[in-house]
């Protein structure tokens, strides 16, 4: 508008771009709330009401692709596009489910297109208009997030504008605080990332990705570039003038771009002194778990075979499977292989078994009324035969001061933090260092 156009001009000319989760209904009110929030601002600024539109690119968040078991971001991809076209973006961007990993190939990009492809052909989300509208939950979530967002944008209004929150920290280290309760919900498995910090799948075979000549792709830009720079023939003087500023910048820009200047040489005009700022935080939800999984596979290729841990199945399958089933889940999310059975029914049995696995670490498995009867026996015969650390699948309550005088070190349940545990445990077989 500085620059002349109207309050309905400018409006048509911004494109908004905004991320995606795989969170259905947050996803919906989220762009929702942006358009409410867009809405109100462009109203103030006196736009006309069809020009208070938002034009909304919707982006399926790389936030939430994971490396790991890479085929669940189909699934992921799939609810965010359904979002976003139920919230009515203009278009979307669906990543390709190796977004995570490196350069896509063929299968990706075509399953990315066809994942809006088929909900707008075959689900028909494009033929309606707002179906959320009218929903109670959607509705209030929607004001609920636009409420809390006008806050913040009024508290960064208040500290000097965007510019000052990001050369402040204030901005970042907001961020850092959000990430830092999300990152405690996923470690927890609070917030579970299937394939990840759930269901891993320890022996998966990696997605085979298309290899790009890197050095030919810098020399084809290089070549570009300096052709684009001998184009370039605008008189320093010329932009010396432009950075000067004054009521006719927009139209100096234009005039020297159509007479061949650079965007670099425009942007170099524009830019004045200069600020320095740290970058905001960026994270992916399964960043944690997947490093222990690349350092349980490095010393695999290392040392000829994966970490192990030893099932020390007590009782009956019935009697122990439940939780079995969730020790193996637990350790294998960090790359550590559970070696399983079918269960023992004396100290002696299960201490002999342990020893003959070659594993350093075992973790009783059972229910709770066998453990009453056998960890007393069974925890020091696995010490004898060499158990280095002994876990025990299960709260322990009242019990564990019991279960650690018979040698048992630690203990696994749900809501504990599976990352903490998991990684001090590579640091005890010597996979990582704490």
């Amino acid at each position: 508008m500085d620059a002349g156009m109207t309050a309905d001009a400018a409006c048509r000319q911004i494109l908004f771009t905004i991320s995606v989760p795989a969170d259905q209904f947050l996803g919906i009110a989220k762009l929702r709330a942006a358009r409410k929030l867009w809405s109100r601002i462009a109203e103030a600024f006196g736009a006309a009401e069809p020009a208070r539109a938002m034009n909304l690119h919707a982006v399926t968040a790389l936030r939430m692709m994971s490396r790991r078991d890479p085929w669940v971001n189909i699934l992921r991809n799939t609810v965010a596009c359904f979002a976003a076209a139920v919230a009515g973006a203009e278009t979307i961007t669906v990543h390709p489910f190796t977004a995570a990993i490196g350069p896509d190939n063929a299968l990706s990009r075509r399953v990315a297109r066809n994942t809006h492809v088929i909900l707008a052909e075959e689900s028909n989300l494009s033929k309606v208009i707002d179906p959320a509208g009218g929903s109670w939950y959607v509705e209030s979530r929607t004001d609920e997030i636009a409420k809390i967002a006008w806050s913040e944008f009024q508290a960064i209004e208040k500290d000097g504008g965007i510019g000052a929150a990001i050369q402040q920290g204030s901005l970042a280290a907001k961020v850092a605080a959000v990430w830092a309760q999300r990152e405690k919900a996923i470690a927890t498995r609070r917030d579970p990332v299937t394939g990840v910090s759930e269901f891993p799948n320890i022996l998966e075979t990696p997605v085979e990705l298309e290899t790009a000549d890197v050095a030919a792709l810098r020399r084809t830009a290089a070549e570009r570039l300096a052709a684009a720079r001998a184009n370039a023939r605008v008189d320093a003087a010329k932009l010396a003038a432009l950075a000067a500023g004054g009521d006719a910048v927009v139209a100096k820009a234009v005039e020297l771009a159509a007479a061949g200047a650079s965007i670099g040489s425009l942007a170099a005009a524009f830019a004045g002194a200069g600020v320095t700022v740290a970058p905001l935080p960026s994270h992916r939800l399964a960043e944690a778990f997947e490093a222990l999984r690349d350092a349980a596979d490095a010393y695999a290729k290392a040392h000829g075979a994966q970490p192990t841990l030893f099932l020390a199945n007590l009782g009956t399958v019935a009697q122990h499977t439940a939780r079995a089933t969730f020790a193996k889940n637990y350790f294998e999310t960090a790359g550590i292989r559970a070696l399983t059975n079918e269960g023992f029914a004396d100290a002696a049995g299960c201490a002999a078994a342990f020893k003959a696995s070659g594993a350093k670490f075992a973790i009783l498995c059972s229910a709770d009324p066998i453990y009453e009867q056998m960890v007393p026996a069974v925890a020091p015969a696995l010490k004898a035969a060499g158990c280095e650390f002994l876990f025990l699948a299960g709260n322990p309550g009242d019990k564990r001061d019991a279960y650690m005088a018979a040698g048992v070190d630690d203990f696994i349940f749900l809501g504990s933090n599976v990352l903490d545990t998991t990684r001090a445990t590579l640091a005890r077989l010597g996979v990582i260092t704490k």
